[in-house]
């Protein structure tokens, strides 16, 4: 376990992670201002015409063709999180911090076994957080311009059948 949370820190404490982070929450903060800005002044009508606006908090998730605002996050964290283990394991190498650590700790499945699950747990920790970023960012635009309602066939609407018969 000493291993793991070293390893861990060891990782966080590197520059390029720290920037990495900061570029993903500065882009979330963009996205949010421009979601904010394109939903407003519009109607509801508008906005779920569109059903790739972020200001109608149903169109954060779509389970048919899982297409939505999620979804474009993501990408980008599955390509944040690519280049941010490349560059830590690549950083480790350069370093040589890599050589010096193998000689304290002579067990290299175990010293490797926790390179790989201090990733793993950074990976979901700090995915898991850009999520809630990200989808934080809209709430000021789902809150003064779009609806937290969810349209469905049961609420006999007569939103529901032009929503149906547009789609």
């Amino acid at each position: 376990m000493n291993l793991l949370m070293t390893e861990m820190r060891r990782a966080l404490h590197r520059r390029a992670v720290q920037v990495l982070i900061a570029i993903a929450v500065g882009e979330c903060l963009l996205a949010g201002v421009i979601a904010y800005l394109t939903s407003a002044g519009k109607t509801l009508t508008e906005l779920r015409l569109r059903q790739d606006s972020p200001a109608v908090m149903a169109n954060w998730w779509i389970a048919d063709d899982h297409l939505g605002v999620l979804s474009i996050a993501m990408f980008f964290l599955f390509l944040g999180g690519f280049f941010g283990g490349a560059t830590v394991a690549g950083a480790e190498w350069r370093a040589g911090t890599i050589t010096t650590v193998l000689t304290w700790e002579p067990r290299r499945l175990r010293f490797h076994g926790a390179r790989l699950a201090s990733g793993a747990v950074l990976a979901f920790v700090i995915s898991f957080g850009l999520q809630v970023v990200f989808l934080a960012c809209f709430v000021p635009a789902v809150v003064f311009n779009g609806t937290t309602r969810v349209l469905t066939a049961r609420s006999g609407s007569t939103w529901v059948s032009l929503w149906h018969a547009l789609r």
